[in-house]
């Protein structure tokens, strides 16, 4: 037995240190699995995109992540151990009613503000939440602000583009009655004075009419443009070439004291635009950027391609994400304020002195950009000049198409029977005398419904439907799809004072689709009519 007793001590003395190096080695597993699980907290909260605070009991600064640095300007050597320092004064009772609902165990979540270490103001959502220990007494709170300025920008576009959408909705209904008004004024007009003189002493009355009615329709046409309503001949077309084809024009338009710069891509930027619109867009821009510089300065005209990522999709709501071409407009001007900047495209809307403009042309900007698929952004300061970017979906140069040009019509008037359909009296009146005088047999409809039964009562032929588009019940193309059916050889030539979408819809804007737009002149829908009647 003795001289077993060593070896029990022994095993004894060696099971024992086996326990401690057991415990040693779980002790440090624990602190290593600690250490991980730490330093994979402290990623998570360097990563995340909010900013995170957390504070002890006497509300003193214990944990500032990299999130908070880049929100509120301090880094966390700054702030560790201090009073939290981005409270601003005016929210300071509201700061304290969350720490006492904190110290009461209960989290918080309300939209404030709070200040940069620069002194400046930013929108935030606050969440706090109480820090508890195990045996649940409040020890601290921690915080989470989220920065609210991209969604602020996102909310103040949201609300520009709805009052843009209702003011366009009403410009656009306005200008198409105001279509009808004019079409009258300038065919009467038009027909008195081919009944006057030379040497009547009421022919320069009747003259300054027409000539006033004119400049009334190329306002219409700019409300068309801002509402989107207007007729857009759209082509495939290199950006690049639409600037250089106006280019003598901008340098006779802006004054040599101001010099232009054009700076085009090295590539061709196609896109599919109006190319008449277009140049009334970069003109308009130019005419801007001039007023703008009365001393003199510098206008800048670029083009480049874009990618419009994710992020800008984002940013800007209406631009979608995929490549695109930028036509860039910069001036060295006065530039503008933020509160004319969020105004500049509203129609009629002007800084010009009384009797300067119509205060249309930023309006028809916008509205020829948008038809057109794009988006436009501006940036100003004042004394910093003016950006104004245009972007547009870019397309492949194998849509490129070429516009062919009808052959004018070697007279306008003709003997063929046309069925005329118009729900307003003095347009369809007035459409009837121009095209009675120049020889043609005419039947007319109030409505599609009398149309039809026109057509069904007449057993010669009919050589061309002349229709307007929207009227009650029945468009103008289920009105033309319906006689087609009955008269396979008959012609359709549509009118409208404006393009909607129930025009889109049915299918006016179709390629090879006849359209001749309101107003128009007695001379142009004979033409109209004529070129639709020799077409084969």
């Amino acid at each position: 037995m003795g001289s077993g007793s060593p070896s029990v001590f022994k095993d004894g003395q060696l099971v024992g240190r086996l326990a401690v190096v057991r415990d040693i080695s779980t002790r440090r597993r624990a602190e290593t699995a600690l250490r991980d699980t730490s330093q994979r907290l402290q990623t998570l909260i360097d990563a995340a995109p909010v900013a995170i605070i957390a504070m002890d009991e006497a509300w003193r600064v214990v944990l500032w992540n990299k999130s908070a640095t880049r929100m509120l300007g301090w880094n966390e050597h700054e702030v560790l151990g201090q009073a939290v320092p981005t409270i601003p004064d005016h929210k300071r009772a509201e700061f304290d009613a969350a720490v006492a609902q904190n110290r009461r165990g209960v989290a918080t979540l309300y939209e404030t503000q709070r200040r940069r270490k620069d002194g400046t103001l930013i929108d935030v959502i606050s969440s706090t939440a109480p820090l508890v220990d195990a045996r649940g007494r409040v020890t601290g709170s921690m915080g989470v602000l989220v920065d609210l300025a991209e969604q602020k920008q996102l909310e103040e576009q949201l609300r520009q583009s709805q009052k843009m959408e209702a003011v366009g909705q009403l410009a656009g209904g306005i200008a198409h009655d105001f279509n009808n008004l004019l079409t009258v004024i300038g065919g009467r007009t038009y027909l008195l004075l081919t009944t006057l003189p030379e040497k009547h002493p009421g022919r320069p009355n009747v003259e300054l009419i027409q000539e006033t009615a004119e400049r009334a329709a190329v306002l219409t046409r700019q409300l068309l443009a801002f509402s989107r309503k207007q007729i857009l001949a759209l082509q495939v077309l290199d950006l690049n070439t639409i600037v250089a084809s106006i280019e003598r024009i901008l340098r006779r338009l802006i004054g040599e004291h101001i010099q232009l710069v054009i700076e085009p891509s090295a590539t061709p930027g196609w896109v599919k635009v109006d190319p008449g619109q277009m140049e009334q867009v970069i003109l308009n821009l130019s005419v801007n950027a001039r007023d703008a510089m009365p001393e003199g300065g510098r206008l800048t005209i670029r083009t480049a391609h874009v990618g419009v990522a994710e992020a800008a999709a984002r940013t800007h709501a209406e631009i979608q994400a995929g490549p695109a071409v930028l036509l860039e407009v910069r001036d060295t001007g006065i530039g503008m304020t933020d509160e004319i900047r969020t105004r500049i495209f509203e129609p009629f809307f002007t800084t010009k002195p009384a009797g300067h403009g119509t205060g249309l042309g930023l309006a028809t900007v916008y509205g020829i950009v948008k038809q057109s698929g794009g988006t436009i952004e501006v940036l100003s300061q004042p004394g910093q000049g003016s950006t104004f970017q245009i972007y547009l979906p870019r397309v492949e140069e194998t849509e490129a198409t070429s516009p062919t040009d009808a052959p004018a019509p070697r007279h306008i008037g003709g003997s063929e029977t046309i069925l005329l359909v118009e729900d307003a009296e003095d347009v369809r009146d007035l459409a009837r005398d121009i095209l009675g005088l120049m020889g043609y047999n005419l039947m007319t409809a109030s409505n599609p419904v009398e149309a039809i039964q026109v057509s069904q009562d007449h057993s010669g032929v009919i050589h061309l439907l002349l229709t307007d588009v929207v009227m009650p019940g029945m468009s103008g193309r289920q009105l033309a799809d319906r006689l087609v059916a009955d008269r396979p050889g008959l012609k359709v030539l549509f009118m409208s004072g404006y393009t909607d979408n129930a025009i889109v819809h049915h299918g006016v804007l179709d390629p090879g689709t006849a359209f001749v737009q309101k107003p128009f002149t007695p001379d142009s829908l004979s033409r109209k009519v004529r070129e639709v009647l020799d077409a084969s």
